[in-house]
């Protein structure tokens, strides 16, 4: 059949463009990622549509963690990625964390069920965390998608983590974080 073609072109591309992000070629993998999404229409009679919100779960995780990078990585501070976010955790370059947003939305709202094995729970939880790097959390999440704060709370005393890794000189970054 005609979309055989099309259908290869996505599998590739949807595989490199994971690879690639989890190298941390990020913008590679999002150029792969956003070429794969395109042929989505073509081919989405032809694939499952767990392949479909896979596509479209990867294509945010990409932008998610090219956000990470300007930010975390790059911008590192000692509230840099540490839950919650806040402070100087908050991403100041926000096109990243604004692009995972819109793609993280869509596989929840194309999702038409709850699968114990699907895209729709790590999607809804990294929606939450990219507003939260957009310090939008919760009052601009979507109040079906929101995760509320008291899931992180305990009633035992727990002290906030403190980053000293760049004080004393240990701040490195690399695929292994820092």
């Amino acid at each position: 059949p005609a979309y055989w073609g099309a259908l290869s072109r996505w599998q590739v591309l949807l595989e490199l463009g994971i690879a690639e992000v989890r190298l941390g070629r990020e913008q590679a993998g999002i150029d792969h990622l956003l070429a794969a999404y395109r042929l989505l229409p073509e081919i989405r009679p032809h694939i499952l549509e767990t392949k479909v919100d896979q596509t479209i779960f990867e294509l945010g995780v990409g932008y998610m963690r090219q956000g990470e990078t300007q930010n975390c990585a790059l911008q590192h501070n000692a509230e840099s990625c540490i839950f919650p976010l806040r402070g100087g955790g908050i991403h100041t370059l926000r096109e990243a964390s604004a692009k995972a947003v819109q793609y993280f939305t869509e596989v929840l709202e194309n999702s038409s069920r709850e699968t114990q094995y699907g895209y729709k729970y790590p999607a809804r939880w990294l929606l939450n965390i990219a507003y939260m790097t957009l310090d939008q959390h919760p009052d601009q999440v979507p109040e079906r998608y929101r995760i509320p704060w008291s899931i992180s709370e305990s009633q035992a005393p727990f002290p906030r983590f403190h980053n000293i890794a760049m004080k004393v000189g240990l701040g490195a970054f690399n695929l292994a974080g820092g």
